[in-house]
């Protein structure tokens, strides 16, 4: 395998590990959080091979426990403009993303549409570097009908659901808009060389590393009118910091490491994952696909918000996350399920939920030996 490829992701790495220490992320959040590229980076979009992709990705939590559990979905579709110009220095592709996110009894509800725009700066064949900007449309809702007050206990311990309460809201609904930006980089293995000097093809091992930054216009969230004179809530600023080296260890397998960090105000949470990827039907004997293993953790910390200090031990780890993928033709498939061991194990019964992903691509443009584009219309 290339040394160079090797070194720059052991590198890499190195450096998202120790980045970790000092971030502090609530929003939307997926375990398999390289699939959901337009909710991790902007620069993101469309990156990778293919010409064009659409996808899904769905994830429940907690069905065991809570009356109404956790759910996110999201749907994205991303393309490249100008994919068929293999030897084109500016590169640029967009993309559209839809997600909705409900959360427990109370039904908070996130709807959001976004889109976004990145460019990409080919360096040389194995090395790019691309930016991005996004911008969202976003509906948040909840609804107090399902919830118990404490007005609603009588003097015999009994509960009045007639009893009213003195949470009186002005909207249960409002819009806002939001724009984001980030950074990414990518390397990749030169490609193997026969001993004649042809080339054999083009070696797997990889690194992407990048950050993105949302809310920067930092919107304000007030479900109260004018006259009831309560300020609105700022909505923080989103940091997202990620690292994904692949290395290739063999003509058929491959390591696969996965680190990523988002943190939002005073709330930090982490990913870790490594595993293994095998490669089958490499030497054009039948159609190739592949299959993954990993297992990862979810860390996360509110120790610097002095307003949520409790007597009680918090637990670093939040839960385990085995997952599954698998790679066939044009399709990519992702399982994984979050095991619960947080203070909320309990009543969870460590059933975090799964996770589902799916995707589609297509490839305009052909790689055929020599490595000469063959451009398809769609």
């Amino acid at each position: 395998m290339n040394f160079k490829a090797t070194k720059l992701a052991g590198i890499s790495l190195l450096l998202a590990l120790t980045t970790i220490s000092h971030v502090h992320s609530q929003d939307v959040h997926f375990s398999q959080f390289d699939r959901a590229n337009l909710s991790v980076n902007p620069a993101l979009v469309a990156s990778g091979e293919q010409s064009m992709r659409y996808s899904i990705q769905v994830k429940n939590q907690w069905k065991e426990g809570l009356g109404l559990p956790y759910a996110t979905k999201q749907a994205s579709f991303e393309q490249k403009i100008n994919a068929c110009n293999k030897d084109a220095k500016h590169k640029f592709s967009y993309g559209f993303n839809l997600i909705n996110d409900n959360a427990g009894d109370s039904r908070i509800n996130l709807n959001k549409v976004s889109t976004a725009l990145a460019y990409t700066y080919q360096y040389v064949e194995e090395i790019s570097f691309s930016i991005g900007l996004t911008g969202a449309f976003n509906n948040r809702s909840f609804d107090i009908s399902n919830l118990t007050w404490p007005e609603f206990w009588n003097d015999l311990g009994f509960v009045d659901y007639n009893s009213e309460t003195q949470e009186n809201f002005s909207n249960y609904a409002i819009n806002y808009g939001s724009i984001g930006a980030g950074f990414n980089f990518y390397g990749k293995q030169s490609k193997t060389f026969n001993d004649d000097g042809t080339a054999s093809r083009q070696g797997r091992s990889s690194i992407n590393f990048g950050v993105g930054v949302f809310n920067i216009n930092k919107p304000e969230l007030n479900f109260y009118d004018s006259n009831n004179n309560i300020s609105p809530i700022e909505l923080g600023v989103r940091y997202s910091i990620y690292m994904i080296p692949i290395i290739e260890a063999g003509d058929n397998l491959d390591l696969k490491f996965k680190v990523f960090s988002q943190f939002q105000n005073t709330y930090f949470e982490s990913v870790l994952n490594g595993g293994f990827i095998y490669h089958f039907n490499q030497n054009n004997k039948g159609t190739p696909f592949s299959l993954g293993f990993s297992i990862g953790a979810r860390i996360w910390s509110l120790d610097n918000d002095p307003s949520l200090v409790t007597n009680e031990k918090k637990k670093p780890v939040d839960s385990y996350i085995p997952e599954i993928t698998a790679s066939f033709k044009n399709w990519d498939f992702g399982f994984s399920f979050d095991i619960t061991k947080s203070n909320f194990e309990l009543p969870t019964n460590r059933r975090g939920g799964p996770e589902f992903f799916l995707r589609k691509n297509i490839f305009n443009c052909i790689q055929v030996p020599p490595y000469k584009p063959n451009c398809r219309i769609f």
